[in-house]
C-alpha cells in the first residue's frame, strides 16, 4: 500500500506501476478520499496495490470526511504487507513522514521509502539520502530507500524490487540453528547486561515460531534484564546475518530455568 503526507505523488506513483491513469491524480491535496485496490499482476506475481488518503497531522484532521479517509487508510494498513512511505524529495522526512513509519512499525508491517520528485532535488546523491532516512527512521532497522520520479515512470522497478525483497524479509523464518549461532557469535563479542545487583542477563536458547513479521522467542533467566539496547543490538547482529531489510522484528524474551541441553549460546 502508498502511505504519505498529501500531494507526495501517492497515486501518481501507483499510475506509474499500472502504466495508464487509473486513480485520479490533482495537483491540489486531498484528491484521494478512499482507500483504492487495484489488482495488478508484475512479473508473474499477483499484487494488490492500495493508494491511500494523505495523512496529515492529527490537529489538522479537523474534516469529517478527511477523518474518515485517515481512518480508512490506517484499517487498510491491517491487511498489506509492505508499506510504501511516499516522501516529497524537496521536502525531506517530516516528523509526519516518521509519526507514519511509526505506525507501520507497530502494525508490524514491512516498509520501503520512495522517495519521490527526485529530479526536482539538486545537490544529493541517493546515498547521502538512503543514510538521512536511515536515522531518521532507525526505529525500522534496516530502510531500504528508493528515489523515484513518477511522472516520468523512472525508479518504478526498483521500487517493485525493492517492495518484494521486504515482503520476502516479512515472511522470512529463520531456521533454529543458525539463528542460536548469531545469537551465540553476538554473545561472545558483547556481553549482555547486568542490574544494579550484578545479576547478568543469560540467554539461553533462541527460537522463531512465526514470520510477518519475524518474532524471536528467547528463553532467558529474567526478562526484565533484556534491556532496549541489548535488543538493538541482537537485531543489528540478526540483520547482518540474514537479509531482513525493509520488516520489522518482534522479541519475546520468556523465562525458563537453564539446562544443561539448552545452554547453546551461553
Amino acid at each position: 500500500m502508498f502511505l504519505g503526507r498529501p500531494n507526495v505523488g501517492k497515486s501518481s506513483l501507483v499510475n506509474a506501476l499500472l502504466g495508464e491513469e487509473r486513480v485520479i491524480v490533482d495537483a491540489r491535496p486531498g484528491t484521494t478520499r478512499d482507500a483504492t485496490d487495484t489488482p495488478l499482476l508484475y512479473d508473474g506475481r499477483r499484487v494488490v496495490l492500495i493508494d491511500t488518503a494523505g495523512l496529515r497531522r492529527r490537529s489538522r484532521v479537523d474534516d469529517g470526511v478527511e477523518y474518515y479517509s485517515t481512518r480508512r487508510a490506517q484499517d487498510a494498513l491491517e491487511r498489506a504487507d509492505v508499506a510504501v512511505l511516499v516522501i516529497d524529495a524537496r521536502e525531506g522526512i517530516a516528523d509526519q513522514d516518521q509519526r507514519i513509519a511509526r505506525m507501520v512499525y507497530e502494525a508490524g508491517r514491512a516498509s520501503v521509502i520512495a522517495v519521490n520528485k527526485w529530479d526536482l532535488l539538486s545537490g544529493h546523491t541517493p546515498e547521502q539520502v538512503r543514510r538521512v532516512a536511515q536515522e531518521r527512521l532507525r526505529f525500522l532497522g534496516e530502510v531500504l530507500v528508493v528515489p523515484t520520479v513518477a511522472t516520468q515512470r523512472r525508479g518504478i522497478e526498483q521500487l517493485m524490487a525493492a517492495v518484494l525483497r521486504a515482503a520476502q524479509a516479512r515472511a522470512t523464518r529463520i531456521a533454529t540453528g543458525p539463528l542460536n549461532r548469531v545469537i551465540a557469535e553476538a554473545l561472545g563479542a558483547h556481553n549482555p547486561p547486568a542490574d544494579p545487583a550484578g545479576r547478568q542477563l543469560n540467554i539461553y536458547y533462541a527460537t522463531q515460531p512465526t514470520t510477518r513479521p519475524p518474532t524471536i522467542v528467547l528463553f532467558v533467566n529474567d526478562p526484565r534484564l533484556f534491556t532496549d539496547g541489548y535488543r538493538r543490538y541482537l537485531e543489528r547482529r540478526l540483520r547482518e546475518g540474514f537479509d531482513l531489510a525493509g520488516t520489522p522484528l518482534r522479541w519475546v524474551p520468556r523465562r525458563r530455568r537453564p539446562a544443561a541441553s539448552a545452554r547453546t549460546t551461553r
